[in-house]
């Protein structure tokens, strides 16, 4: 079964949403997660859960993308959550999404994921499109999954990073 994963700070069953819902749909997705985030009340509703609960459960029912279309993000757990379950992040490039998730490149296989720049729909589409194209390509797509998963988003490099700016002060 082909699942869409929806993690977003808006609420995406909101009517003014449901055009993402239904496009997903036509695309060939037999199952759209939406997953609110973060943990705050807007537009009116709260969030019934935790940020990471909603995010665990889109990624354990099988979600192949998790569709990040953040306004800005200052950091971001939930692409990294994602990558290590073999789902594939498409974020919009801002903050922490942007440092995190690299646009994918079908030529290098470098990347992590999918991409837009601009804060609109139809954007975020193309980039959702992106995705599935691949999706379609299970010799890259399969070869994208095992790099997210293997991805190091520990300390040790940053640690390295900061140690030879400290040291370079000395």
């Amino acid at each position: 079964m082909r699942t869409a994963g929806i993690i977003a700070e808006y609420n995406p069953f909101h009517n003014g949403h449901a055009w993402q819902i239904a496009e997903l749909k036509k695309r060939g997705f037999e199952a759209v997660v939406c997953v609110c985030s973060p943990g705050v009340v807007q537009r009116g509703t709260a969030a019934l859960f935790p940020a990471q609960v909603r995010t665990r459960a889109a990624l354990a029912a099988g979600a192949d993308l998790v569709l990040m279309p953040s306004k800005q993000e200052p950091c971001g757990l939930t692409q990294l959550i994602a990558m290590r379950y073999g789902t594939i992040p498409v974020v919009r490039e801002t903050g922490g999404l942007f440092d995190t998730v690299p646009a994918y490149n079908i030529e290098t296989g470098e990347g992590n994921g999918f991409t837009f720049k601009t804060y609109n729909a139809h954007d975020m589409l193309d980039a959702v499109r992106r995705g599935e194209s691949l999706f379609h390509d299970k010799e890259h797509w399969t070869a994208l999954q095992k790099s997210v998963m293997a991805y190091d988003c520990s300390w040790k490099h940053s640690v390295q990073d900061y140690w030879q700016i400290y040291r370079s002060m000395l």
